[in-house]
């Protein structure tokens, strides 16, 4: 068993980037950038190179096409009584074309939905995945619109900085917040259980954030954005170094450039306050790991006796040379988690447990003080100051110098699969934060499946989106 990323969370590290991960300065890196750019070059040349070297079996052509209708309600909240109501079609391809000494391939998926977002009905259209590439035995080289995960952390992921979000999509399904980035992806197998892998990604893409949708103070604004400039030294570049050894797996990553989900900064002007948003540049050091424990005595998979142990860390080095309050502190996040599952005697239903500690150091800690000299000059200054500290820390979870949280999902599948039940809940000790979200299921018919469920925050730190996110929702979806 080869490990990958961890099992899909998605609604608990929607959660975690709101409240405890980050809404992730003007950094002088025009040579590093240079330099990555050259060893993107010399990856593409040595795996070109490869091409020639191999005498290769692949797969035979192949091609589908698929989709789905679905009809999706969320809402129940304090805020909206429908948050969001819409149908949606999504269509996808995924063609495989072989040749001597490799294969290409193609993948699309495509959505478009209609109905109604926050009181605004809208028609939108979002291309999931738009993407070509070609693969050898050595060599991959994949360019175009690509959904990338990196990172084998359960509930917090420090690594995976490579895939914006759009946590305002409220739906059944935590994975539809995922957008993808247009990115050049490389791949080069230094041997059987080694891999090299290069991704650069030449244009910044945001995550959505919904200002107008955050419960702000009553007297301020939603004020404007500021984006990276659309040149290259404004890009992002990442590396791994993989290593998949059956039950064991593990990896070491860099990644350098503007983080995915912006930070709230506050302006002022004649007219009042402002909420703005910006985006600010950082640097992640980062290693995971992954083990088998149980399995046959001859190594091979046995999903019914084996746990996973998963962990991860990652340590962001973000530039702030003037030390500005909106912009948050360096800082280290880790986990370390488990999945285990349960199998009936006839091996068609299941129960599984998964389970993550996971907390984050802030080594150079700032206390917000409120200023309390109401004859000082700079008082109006430091008082948005300490405000706007106290916010930042709040949305990238540094409301102490060390902060402790787990989270746990436990689902049960019945009836052969036909019924499903799980409930996710997360609780961050250092805030008392907590998140709370079950759901079921059916598979009304193999083509037809019917989901019901809710999702809940508390605590300090939540009430900025728990007036919109908390609520309950429907999904009826028909695959062909």
């Amino acid at each position: 068993m080869i490990l990958g990323t961890s099992p899909n969370l998605d609604i608990c590290q929607c959660f975690f980037y709101i409240t405890t991960r980050s809404l992730h300065g003007n950094f002088k890196y025009k040579n590093i950038m240079k330099k990555q750019f050259l060893i993107i070059l010399i990856c593409w040349g040595s795996g070109f190179f490869s091409l020639s070297a191999q005498s290769l079996l692949f797969q035979e052509d192949k091609s589908s096409f698929g989709g789905y209708i679905r009809t999706s309600a969320y809402g129940a909240g304090s805020k909206y009584d429908y948050a969001t109501t819409f149908v949606e079609g999504q269509l996808n391809a995924d063609i495989t074309k072989g040749f001597s000494e490799g294969y290409g391939f193609f993948k699309a998926e495509v959505r478009v939905r209609e109905g109604q977002f926050f009181g605004v009905n809208q028609t939108q259209l979002e291309i999931k995945d738009l993407y070509a590439g070609f693969r050898n035995e050595k060599f991959e080289l994949t360019l175009g619109n690509q959904s990338i995960q990196w990172g084998r952390g359960i509930g917090a992921n420090p690594t995976n900085n490579l895939t914006p979000s759009n946590g305002f999509l409220l739906t059944a399904n935590g994975s539809d917040q995922r957008l993808s980035n247009l990115m050049i992806r490389t791949k080069y197998s230094i041997n059987p259980n080694l891999e090299w892998e290069v991704i650069g990604v030449p244009m910044y893409r945001a995550s959505v954030v919904r200002l107008d949708q955050l419960n702000l103070p009553s007297n301020v604004h939603v004020g404007s954005q500021t984006l990276p400039g659309q040149k290259f030294k404004d890009g992002s570049v990442a590396t791994r170094l993989n290593v998949n050894l059956g039950p064991i797996g593990g990896s070491v990553s860099y990644f350098n450039g503007y983080n995915s989900q912006p930070a709230v900064v506050p302006g002022a002007t004649a007219t009042g306050l402002y909420a703005n948003l910006e985006s600010f540049h950082k640097q992640t050091f980062g290693a995971d790991f992954g083990t088998r424990i149980g399995g046959h005595s001859d190594g091979t998979l046995d999903a019914s006796n084996d746990a996973l142990i998963l962990s991860e860390i990652g340590y962001d080095k973000i530039d702030n040379p003037t030390n500005a309050a909106w912009v948050p502190q360096s800082n280290l996040t880790y986990t370390l988690g488990m999945v285990k599952m349960w199998f009936d005697k006839y091996k068609l239903d299941k129960f599984t447990l998964v389970a993550s500690y996971f907390g984050k150091y802030t080594p150079n800690y700032i206390t917000a003080v409120a200023p309390t000299d109401y004859t000082d000059p700079d008082f109006g200054p430091k008082i948005l100051s300490y405000n706007q500290r106290n916010l930042t820390q709040a949305l990238f979870g540094q409301q102490k110098a060390i902060t402790h949280s787990m989270i746990c999902n436990i689902s049960k599948t019945f009836g052969k699969g036909k019924y499903e039940f799980s409930a996710v809940g997360m609780y961050n000790f250092t805030v008392t934060s907590s998140m709370f979200s079950p759901r079921a299921s059916i598979n009304v018919t193999k083509n037809l499946k019917a989901t019901v469920g809710g999702f809940y925050l508390s605590g300090p730190g939540t009430e900025v989106v728990s007036p919109v996110m908390n609520g309950l929702f429907c999904e009826l979806k028909c695959a062909f």
